[in-house]
């Protein structure tokens, strides 16, 4: 009989569990020096490319393989119990992340002092669907496209006004906008490690 291996045997945490109190702190001092150094443009690049480089890749596999769920070790950035996901899964959480995203940004633009009209975010609340198909592809293209037309309509990314991130804390549009950046790079990797582990 075949032993399961540590990574499988191990119980994953519950959605919503979070990530390391130190790994939080680096990766909000990370995003706030992205924010003083990067302009809008230079984000919205960041952004496009990685939605590039994903439908390349996801493009070269067959469908039973994007489709697969395939446990990885964790990325940091990561919470535990995303880690099982197929690539499609992966897609499916960006579609909705990026949705949420880019409504707290413009919002955030089109208000004073706090977000407080916009929904508490919860982690738990942007997991994706376990079936996730290969329609993801197509959809996850399109979203994209519409967040950057969002973005080009955008003609300053200063504001005052923050909406809280429960990782995070309190977070201006523009720190909103790195970590919309940033995100997809980490599930890009993520994705890689995904199909990596198909073979």
């Amino acid at each position: 009989m075949q032993m399961k291996s540590e990574a499988e045997s191990k119980q994953l945490e519950a959605p919503g569990a979070g990530i390391p109190w130190l790994e939080k702190k680096l990766i909000h001092l990370a995003l706030s020096l992205l924010a003083m150094f990067k302009d809008k443009d230079a984000l919205a690049d960041l952004f496009l490319t990685e939605s590039d480089k994903m439908i390349t890749l996801v493009e070269q596999f067959e469908d039973e393989e994007l489709t697969k769920r395939v446990l990885i070790d964790r990325l940091r950035g990561i919470e535990d119990s995303s880690r099982d996901w197929s690539a499609m899964m992966t897609l499916e959480h960006l579609n909705i992340v990026n949705d949420g995203l880019i409504g707290v940004i413009t919002t955030l633009l089109n208000t004073e002092g706090t977000g407080e009209d916009l929904p508490v975010v919860k982690i738990e609340d942007v997991k994706p669907s376990e079936d996730a198909g290969v329609e993801m592809i197509d959809a996850f293209a399109l979203n994209n496209q519409e967040v950057l037309d969002r973005l080009v309509k955008i003609h300053s990314i200063r504001s005052s006004a923050t909406h809280y991130h429960p990782w995070f804390g309190e977070f201006n549009a523009k720190q909103w906008m790195c970590l919309m950046a940033v995100h997809m790079k980490l599930h890009r990797k993520q994705i890689e490690k995904i199909l990596d582990g198909q073979n």
